[in-house]
């Protein structure tokens, strides 16, 4: 059996969420550029944005991943008494763990990646449009 640190698990979970929050952004983009918005163009390049800053955090927790030794391996989704559970396999200095966690609460966790990360960004991205 192995214990992994605190900031191991975060990158762990960061891990298995932010590439979530990727698929589900680009699944929304191509719904946003179907809408027929009239002015498309300045949402269709913010989610562009977040999307391309969520593969610069991928990248960086993938590094991160590979320094320490850590690989993360899914194994899907199973059912399990109508519940669904996508399970992961946390393999570590010689060591595997099985990880499981509900469907729900990996689209609950999706979603709330994807309102702090958009939130975060753009209230801390710096610069001004109005210069």
């Amino acid at each position: 059996m192995f214990h992994l640190t605190q900031e191991d698990q975060n990158v762990i979970q960061e891990a298995i969420y932010y590439p979530l929050v990727r698929k589900v952004m680009e699944h929304d983009l191509k719904k946003l550029t179907q809408a027929g918005l009239k002015f498309s163009e300045p949402y269709t390049l913010f989610v562009e944005s977040r999307i391309h800053d969520i593969g610069k955090e991928i990248s960086r927790v993938n590094r991160e991943l590979k320094n320490k030794g850590i690989r993360i391996e899914d194994r899907g989704t199973v059912k399990d008494h109508s519940v669904g559970w996508c399970v992961y396999v946390i393999h570590y200095q010689g060591y595997s763990k099985e990880m499981k966690i509900l469907d729900r609460v990996i689209k609950n966790t999706v979603g709330d990646f994807m309102m702090n990360y958009i939130a975060y960004n753009t209230l801390h991205s710096g610069g001004s449009t109005t210069d």
